[in-house]
C-alpha cells in the first residue's frame, strides 16, 4: 500500500462517516474502488483505524445500526482542520510545480 494512503487513512476514514454512516466492511470497499486493490489498506489496517478514532472519541456507533458509524463533534472538527490543512498543502504544492514548470528566467 502507498504510505501516502496509509498516512492519511484517518483523515480519508472520517471523511467517509461524513459523507454517510459507514461499516468497516462498506469502507474497505470504497477504498479499493477509490484507490485500486494494491493500494488499499488491509482490512486490519482498516480496523485498527477504527479503533483508533473510537478511542479518541472521533467517531462513535450509530444507535440503531452498532457496526455503522457516525462522526462526533470532535471528529467533526478533527476533519475541519485536516481538510484545512491538506487545501493549504495542495494549494502550496500545485504553485509550486506550476512555478517548477515555468521556464528559469
Amino acid at each position: 500500500m502507498p504510505s501516502y494512503v496509509r498516512t492519511h487513512l484517518d483523515f480519508v476514514l472520517l471523511a467517509m462517516i461524513r459523507r454517510e454512516p459507514h461499516d468497516a466492511d462498506s469502507m474497505r470497499r470504497e477504498l479499493r474502488e477509490r484507490f485500486g486493490a494494491r493500494s488499499a489498506p488491509s482490512a486490519q489496517v482498516v480496523y485498527s483505524m477504527l479503533s483508533y478514532l473510537k478511542r479518541n472519541r472521533l467517531i462513535r456507533p450509530r444507535p440503531a445500526d452498532p457496526h455503522r458509524y457516525l462522526l462526533t463533534v470532535s471528529g467533526q472538527r478533527s476533519l475541519d482542520r485536516k481538510t484545512r490543512e491538506w487545501r493549504s498543502f495542495a494549494r502550496e504544492t500545485q504553485a509550486l510545480l506550476e512555478s517548477a514548470d515555468a521556464p528559469n528566467r
